[in-house]
């Protein structure tokens, strides 16, 4: 078996959100559209292996001589391939972003060539994994965010996440406050500064969260800031959460070598795909660290069901697309795009038993969709997606 191409959707789905700019955070902000799509990965034997995610055309350029004529099942020199080539132009960032992806596509052609899902080629630990319910942006008003919170506790999920970093740290305190009094006392509850603060603003407000049993402070301080990290994380009784915004086994050395966090939220999509994954929750799992990788769906909940150290998976509410025309359609016909992608119930995700990652998307949704609502480019959705730097991180 060879790897053919490498072939992005040619016609991205947009959604276009109704009402209010979906999400915000310390950092980012949403616009006014949503983008789905994927990239199909081909074989000469005609399994195609899915990843759920664009690959830019110059990404593309730069890595496909690494994997066409390949055999999946080589996944370690591919990946090692892949790596060299983006060694000189950027160990961070887009092209390990790139490469992640890629890689994603390749152990779903693995799983489907084994007939097995994905999860138990890794090492299959458990068949059903926890997840949380991730929100509460600092868009939402108090109301609105006790509102969203308390729905997931009516959905079932035993831990939930909001969102900190308003302008006025005092806001922050009295919005955790509304929480954890909605919430009641036996639910988990995880707060995200998303890198908004200094270390002196994550110190002080780390003392105060203190006081409302948080599970974890996510993301305090610039995610390059090891001593700062390192500071917060003595200071302070909560455990520190972080690793989204860290780069391949090399970066996730330095945060447990500096003692820097206490779980560990490798993503998927950027630390080099499902290879590097596995082994920085190896290396994660020898400093008795959990793993709670960031967001990336059915794709983590194969990484986390894969490991003793596993411990939960994001759910976002954009996996929703909550007040989008995606939304409103997957409620009017109960179609989805991807069918086995991650539904959960009770708070609990049972693994998909498909071979493969389960990401084979439903054509026929698609185009229907595309039938009722029409299409906006993806180049003008993109600009509309546009990062934020609310300078938090210079507050006192």
């Amino acid at each position: 078996m060879k790897v053919v191409d490498i072939r992005p959707f040619s016609n991205p789905l947009v959604g276009k959100v109704l009402g209010r700019p979906l999400f915000r955070d310390a950092i980012n902000s949403m616009g006014d559209t949503v983008i789905w799509t994927f990239t199909e990965i081909l074989t000469d034997t005609g399994i195609t292996g899915i990843t759920p995610y664009n690959i830019s055309p110059e990404m593309l350029a730069l890595l496909k001589p690494a994997v066409i004529g390949e055999d999946p099942m080589n996944i370690q020199r591919i990946w090692d391939q892949m790596y060299w080539r983006c060694f000189n132009l950027g160990r961070k960032g887009l092209p390990i972003i790139a490469m992640s992806r890629i890689d994603i596509g390749l152990w779903d052609i693995i799983g489907k060539q084994l007939k097995t899902p994905v999860y138990k080629l890794l090492g299959g630990f458990r068949d059903r994994v926890p997840g949380y319910g991730s929100g509460g942006g600092i868009s939402l008003s108090k109301e609105e965010l006790v509102a969203e919170q308390m729905s997931w506790i009516a959905e079932g999920f035993k831990a939930v996440k909001m969102k900190l970093g308003r302008r006025d740290p005092r806001e922050d305190i009295e919005r955790v406050k509304a929480v954890r009094a909605a919430i009641g006392p036996n639910i988990d509850f995880m707060v995200d500064a998303n890198n908004g603060w200094s270390v002196n603003t994550a110190t002080r407000m780390a003392k105060r969260l203190e006081h409302f049993d948080v599970r974890w402070l996510e993301e305090p301080v610039m995610a390059e800031n090891y001593e700062g990290y390192a500071q917060v994380k003595a200071s302070t009784e909560i455990p520190i959460a972080g690793g989204e915004s860290e780069y391949t086994k090399f970066g996730f050395k330095e945060l447990f070598h500096r003692d820097c966090i206490d779980v560990c939220q490798a993503d998927v999509g950027k630390v080099g795909g499902i290879t590097e994954y596995m082994k920085i929750a190896a290396m994660a799992e020898a400093y008795n660290l959990p793993m709670c990788p960031h967001g990336r769906g059915l794709v983590s909940a194969h990484c986390v069901a894969a490991t003793p150290n596993g411990m939960i998976v994001e759910f976002f509410d954009a996996n929703h697309y909550t007040n989008t025309t995606i939304r409103t359609f997957q409620e009017e016909t109960g179609h989805r795009f991807m069918p086995h992608s991650i539904r959960p119930v009770k708070g609990w995700i049972d693994m998909p038993t498909v071979p493969g990652l389960g990401l084979d998307p439903d054509l026929e949704a698609v185009e229907a969709y595309r039938s009722k609502y029409g299409t906006i480019t993806a180049e003008v959705a993109r600009r509309t997606l546009r990062p934020v730097n609310n300078n938090l991180y210079l507050s006192l």
